[in-house]
């Protein structure tokens, strides 16, 4: 009987710690999501989802928010935050649900994880907000605006001296984030190309606030961040291709008429992610979830209408036909080289309706 007896109190008390068990949702990847934004849309999730937040840790680049519902079920949920290509390493050694990325996932990484799903799946890619690639400068700086082919020139080192870009003269120090970070590889991609590499004397930081905020202290200095860390320092209009040129701002990073404009992605490693994990993701793509982005200092993906001028660049034809008209934040984009919308598009198209449906 008393063998009976315990073996009855060992499966109580083996169920009570069932019950009492803290469960984990491990985020890893890109800074930028990381240090703020994707902790504060996480906050959101677990206040939707009835939590209450007894507790965020901070140390250095890691998070970690513990909550408890009414039923006493607990959540944890740690956010390493080191660089986009982390977060996908993490997903293919399964040390992570959730991967954050400033950028779209390489051809590699979709390789690396095809057997677990397609990372450009709908389901497994979740565009969250966009964000610009703000190029700063010194406040005092006479330069206002620079054209992509000059970027690439004066980060690959061509040029040296603010005076062959139309500045005063003064040797240009160069700030750029980390080999890591997913702001390097959208810059590199976009500005850089396959052929150039960013000057060997450029500094190099894991931070965007560190960067601009060494930017705004240097009179000769030139950086980039994200739109959302410019802080002090001064922002630069940027052209391309012969366009005029289009300063950074919340409309037009949200059109990405802006030619530094990108998009920061949650990336679900296939069936492998866990019910939690798909539960953050399709919370921050909401309705409920967006004005946490803008809160953060992003842009997000809610439908505004903007009266104002569409730009001299358009035919004159094109400009009488818009005359009084009001332009949507949303450019419905496609696959490419293929007629089918991608992920981010797919919806916006339902984004789109619920305006047109409410105005």
């Amino acid at each position: 009987m008393s063998r009976i007896w315990m073996g009855c109190f060992a499966l109580i008390c083996f169920s009570l710690q069932a019950q009492s068990a803290t469960q984990e949702l491990r985020i890893q990847g890109s800074n930028t999501v990381g240090a703020r934004l994707g902790p504060a849309l996480a906050e959101g999730w677990l206040e939707s989802q009835n939590y209450e937040i007894g507790e965020i840790s901070e140390n250095g680049e890691e998070t970690r928010l513990r909550a408890t519902n009414n039923s006493g079920d607990s959540l944890m949920v740690d956010f390493k935050a080191y660089g986009s290509s982390t977060g996908f390493r993490a997903l293919q050694n399964r040390e992570a649900d959730l991967a954050m990325s400033s950028r779209p996932a390489k051809q590699k990484e979709v390789n690396a994880l095809a057997a677990v799903g397609d990372l450009r799946a709908a389901e497994n890619e979740y565009v969250i907000a966009l964000d610009g690639i703000a190029v700063v400068v010194h406040p005092a700086n006479p330069i206002n605006a620079l054209t992509k082919a000059q970027l690439k020139q004066i980060f690959s080192g061509q040029v040296k001296d603010w005076d062959e870009v139309g500045g005063e003269p003064g040797s240009i120090q160069l700030h750029a984030r980390d080999d890591a970070s997913g702001t390097f590889d959208v810059f590199r991609s976009l500005v850089l190309g396959k052929n150039d590499e960013i000057d060997a004397g450029a500094k190099r930081y894991q931070s965007n606030a560190e960067l601009s905020d060494a930017v705004a202290a240097d009179p000769n200095s030139i950086g980039f961040t994200g739109l959302a860390y410019v802080r002090s320092a001064k922002a630069l209009a940027i052209s391309d291709s012969g366009a005029p040129a289009i300063a950074p701002s919340r409309f037009t990073v949200a059109t990405e008429d802006y030619a530094l404009s990108r998009r920061l992605f949650f990336y679900l490693p296939g069936d492998a992610a866990g019910e939690a994990a798909h539960r953050l993701a399709e919370y921050a793509v909401s309705d409920a979830a967006q004005p946490i982005v803008d809160d953060t200092g992003f842009v997000s993906q809610r439908v505004r209408a903007s009266a104002g001028p569409v730009g001299e660049q358009y035919p004159d034809r094109f400009l009488d036909m818009v005359e009084g008209a009001q332009r949507l934040s949303v450019n419905i984009r496609f696959k490419g080289r293929s007629i089918e919308l991608d992920n981010k598009a797919k919806r916006d198209a339902d984004r789109v309706r619920n305006w047109l449906q409410q105005n």
